[in-house]
């Protein structure tokens, strides 16, 4: 499998996102989003006005998710963690796209959407069954489980000749 350049900088700058959002978990949740905004963007978007667009928009979809996740994972937290990468996942793949100026595409949007889902109910699994007892560590690998797989997503649907997409091909 080749990556590209700007997709392996994206999957180790997500890397650094994870363990840096497992780390402050416990005294930042809300502002997370933002990390992960300003380390994807800082690979992925070269413009500075788009970049804090990036950032901000990551960080009220972060908001909107948590708060999705906390509205539904009464049912449980699996659940809670599906809907709440579900909608993360699309709406920061429709971010990525208006803030590099590239047309929607709904295989790319739906990727980005399912990879959402699934890492959002792992994520759960690992971070909300047992926050209480989890190591910092712990938080770290949810994280990254969570957020590598999408900032991968994000990355390949806006390039214009992804020569990764063939992982195998996903849309």
């Amino acid at each position: 499998m080749n990556l590209s350049a700007q997709t392996k900088k994206t999957l180790l700058w997500t890397f650094v996102s994870g363990i840096l959002c497992g780390l402050m978990a416990e005294i930042a949740i809300w502002y997370l989003g933002l990390v992960f905004g300003v380390l994807f963007g800082i690979v992925n978007i070269t413009k500075v006005l788009p970049f804090v667009f990036f950032t901000i928009a990551s960080g009220i979809v972060y908001y909107i998710a948590m708060n999705t996740f906390l509205f539904t994972s009464g049912f449980s937290f699996v659940f809670g963690g599906l809907c709440a990468g579900l909608l993360g996942g699309f709406l920061m793949s429709v971010v990525n796209k208006v803030v590099v100026s590239k047309p929607l595409s709904f295989g790319s949007e739906i990727r980005s959407t399912l990879i959402g889902g699934i890492t959002g109910m792992i994520f759960a699994l690992i971070f909300f069954n047992n926050v209480e007892k989890l190591p910092p560590s712990h938080m770290s690998l949810a994280f990254v489980i969570w957020q590598v797989p999408v900032g991968w997503s994000l990355t390949t649907s806006i390039q214009t000749n992804p020569d990764d997409i063939s992982l195998p091909y996903l849309w």
